[in-house]
Parts: structure tokens; sequence; C-alpha cells
């Protein structure tokens, strides 16, 4: 199987005197292969040498890594790389530069072997939920459907696509396109997550949802976001192949889009914290209702730290900064990261799938009967209507039943 790895390059400088001081300086990069007749070949199309301006912040007698290229593909066994540093005079003639150091970083055969497994793994899991979850559907009509059960339905193939029966084609080929097409599938999940949540939340409370009212205006605040990720995702992964001194976070004409991205993000959080008040006030005396409010609250307060604190190491660990356009650019750079994001993905939507599974026959609740008296299947199965006004049928019986009388029967 021939595998394409990516390869960095980190430099690092140290000072023989401790100082404390910011330099920005130019750095240009020529970077030819080597075939096996040891002939050079142009790695890239252009015949061209990248220059690319980099930050060195220095602090007592060493200066933070400074990433000088990368390779998102290594299509040669050997290399031949020149680098050429200006703006560096200064410091050379101020400071006593003791040593320079380069750090070579690639992604271990071991790691990959990981990925491949477990996405394997993770991808058989979630498409079995899927086949089990949509047969269990088909049992009761559509319109009984809860919403979480609808949102589960549709979670789950997403599920699929975010675990990216496509992942091994990356290693396979030097193309653009899987690494676009990962890194869109796990943005369509998250952004799928986020208009799960609004809608839930906005739905326990509203039985009447129209497409213009209910599902329109959180596709519009969804849908941006969305949208911001894939031309971010399509800006990477077309100047990463083509420039190997591109690292993410220069994002040229779109420098906007940080910006815009966070707006976008208050204005979600700000909804969904209102959705949450109205909902309790609104909620709080109904038991159904109630638990379902809890547990779409609490899951999604759960799953949203967790998130949050991971990508948040994962950027610390990385050194671009706490940035919207970092966190599309910070590869996965150890096993903990991988296992801990996709296993609390795929771990949340199939809980989803098996708590708001219908019940069977050999399933406690799984009679009509039994399901209709008890208060924890009933908000399951249950319609929204039927929750809170009750169905047709049950209205019209009689409050009291008189009981038969034996004594007659003799």
């Amino acid at each position: 199987m021939l595998c394409f790895h990516a390869l960095y390059i980190n430099s690092l400088l140290l000072f023989s005197a401790g100082e404390t001081f910011d330099k920005r300086f130019t750095i240009a990069v020529d970077v030819e292969g080597l075939s096996e007749g040891r002939e050079k070949l142009q790695v890239f199309k252009e015949d061209q040498l990248f220059n690319r301006s980099r930050h060195l912040h220095c602090q007592e007698s060493s200066c933070a890594p400074v990433t000088l290229l990368h390779l998102a593909y290594l299509s040669f066994t050997n290399y031949l790389l020149v680098l050429r540093f200006h703006g560096l005079e200064d410091i050379d003639r101020r400071y006593t530069v003791s040593d320079v150091l380069f750090a070579f970083e690639r992604f271990e055969a071991n790691f990959t072997q990981l990925q491949l497994w477990f996405r394997f793994i993770f991808l058989i899991v979630s498409f079995s939920a899927t086949c089990w979850f949509g047969f269990s559907l088909r049992r009761s009509p559509s319109q009984d459907w809860s919403l979480e059960q609808r949102w589960t339905a549709a979670l789950l193939p997403l599920l699929v696509a975010h675990n990216n029966p496509f992942f091994p084609l990356m290693f396979l080929c030097s193309s653009i396109v899987p690494r676009v097409l990962d890194s869109l599938l796990q943005v369509t999940m998250f952004c799928a997550l986020l208009l799960c949540w609004i809608c839930v939340l906005h739905g326990l409370r509203q039985t009447s949802r129209t497409w213009l009212t209910f599902y329109v205006p959180k596709l519009v605040l969804v849908g941006l976001m969305w949208l911001l990720c894939t031309v971010l995702i399509a800006w990477r992964g077309y100047h990463s192949l083509r420039d190997p001194t591109f690292t993410g976070t220069q994002l040229g004409p779109l420098q906007g889009v940080d910006t815009f991205f966070y707006v976008l993000g208050g204005v979600y959080l700000l909804y969904v914290l209102i959705l949450i008040l109205r909902a309790y006030s609104d909620l709080r005396a109904m038991p159904y209702l109630g638990v379902r409010l809890k547990l779409a609250t609490l899951s999604m307060i759960v799953l949203a730290v967790a998130s949050l604190s991971l990508m948040s190491h994962r950027l610390r660990q990385s050194g671009l900064g706490l940035s919207f356009s970092a966190v599309l650019s910070t590869p996965y750079t150890t096993s903990t990261q991988f296992l801990a994001i996709y296993g609390l993905v795929n771990s949340f939507v199939l809980c989803m799938a098996w708590v708001f599974s219908p019940p069977t026959s050999d399933r406690p609740g799984g009679d009509s009967r039994v399901v209709k008296d008890n208060p924890a299947f009933s908000m399951i199965n249950d319609s929204d209507e039927d929750v809170i006004y009750g169905e047709e049928e049950e209205s019209r019986r009689p409050l009291h039943r008189n009981k038969p009388d034996d004594d007659d029967s003799d």
C-alpha cells in the first residue's frame, strides 16, 4: 500500500543571554524531490520560491517554535530543502545565538493504523445502529414519531458519513478531494448537532412547526456557519497542497471570516439561552416534556463543554492560537485527541438512538397498554400533540368505569 504521510519542519532558536523580544521575519523556501537516480524534480507546479512572513517570540534563553514549512503528501523518498531567512540580521548582531534547532514532525505509521481501525469500527457500529433504528421506527407511522426520534433518524446517517468510509483514500492518492471531503463531513456533523439542539429546545414548546416560521430561521443561522466552514476548508485545502509555507491561519482575502463566525456563534448562543429559559418556564409543570427538556439540555451541555475543552487543548498544543480558522487547520496530533473527539460524537448519537428507540415486545413497555400508563416510555413514543392534549379516543372515554359485578354472573 502506498501511503502519503505529512511532514512538518519547525525551527527553534537558542540564546546564551536571557532576553525577551518579538521579531517578524521572512522565510523563502525551495523544495525539490530526488528521484532514485538522484535527479532533482520539482515538487510543486510553480517553479518559484515560496515566501512567507513569520513571527518570532523569544523569552529567556529560547524562542517559541516556528513552523517553517509542511508537505501535505510525501511523493518522494528524498527531498532537497533550501531555507533562507530574511530580517534576522539585527538579532544576530544584538544577541548571541547559541544554536538553531530544526524539528521534523510526521505522522507515525502506528497512528495512521489506529485511525484506520477505529474509524472502521465506528463506521460499522454507526451503520448497524442506523439500520436497527430505521427498522424499529418502521413499526409505527411517521406521524407518531417524536421530535427526538425524527432527529435521531437524521443524525445517524450523518454519523455514518462523519466516520467517512472514504478516509483511506487520503493515504492512497495525492489529491485534495479526500482531505477536503473528510473535513467537510466533520463540519456537517457538528452543524447538524447545532441545528438539532435548537430545533428540539424550541419544538418541545411549539407543536405547530411550519417550514417558514420554525425551520427557515434556524437553517439560515446554522447554514451560514456551515458555509463559512466550507469556504475555509476549501481555501485551506487548495493552498496547503500548493504552498508549503501555508499554515492554515493566513486567510488573505478571508480575514473577516473569523469575526463573522464569532458573531454568528454569539447569536446562536444567545438564541439557545432564550430557548432554554422559555422552555423551563413553560414546561416545568409538564412531567413528560420536562423530562425530555432536561435530557436535551443536559446532553447538549455535556457534549458542548467536552468538545470545547478538547479543541482548546488541541490548539494549545499546536501553538496556532485560539481562533476559528486554527480549529479547521489543526490536524489530530495524538491518538488521545482523535479517540476523545470521535468517541464523544459517536457515543452521543448512539446514546440518542438507544434512548429514543421504540420499545419492542421483549422490552419493558413493549405492550401499548403499558406504554400509555408508563411516563418513562410515554415521553418517547407519544407524539407531542398527544402528550399535551391527549388522544381523541381517550378524551371520549368516561373518567370512571364501573367494575363488573361478580354476583350477577352467578
